[in-house]
């Protein structure tokens, strides 16, 4: 809190299609992330051997998290009954949701209410 704004991504799997996708995306716009002062964080609980083969693959410059007994995920209403749910939380400097959205919203869509500040 204070120092940098954050954007959550919580997604069901590494190295499945559409979670690639959708950290792909973040990994290609990541400078407009930078200069909106933003830390990215993935999270599901999948393990940190799992998440680092991924980073390396990808070539994320954003790290992974691992949330083993789903406690983070329960906290965000992410824990679905088989897997994660896909959602996207933006939190600025002062800890205050400013963006939730499920699903696979665009860098455009997370990054808005960042620029308004």
């Amino acid at each position: 809190e204070g120092r940098t704004n954050v954007v959550l991504v919580f997604y069901p799997g590494d190295d499945t299609p559409v979670c690639t996708q959708q950290l792909c995306a973040i990994r290609d716009d990541f400078d407009s992330y930078k200069r909106a002062n933003i830390s990215v964080l993935g999270i599901n609980p999948q393990s940190a051997k799992f998440h680092r083969k991924f980073i390396e693959k990808q070539n994320y410059p954003f790290e992974l998290l691992v949330d083993a007994d789903k406690a983070v995920c329960t906290t965000y209403g992410t824990k679905g009954s088989v897997k994660t749910i896909r959602t996207v939380y933006g939190i600025d400097k002062t800890g205050t949701i400013v963006f939730v959205e499920r699903g696979f919203p665009t860098n455009r869509k997370i990054l808005a209410p960042f620029k308004q500040k």
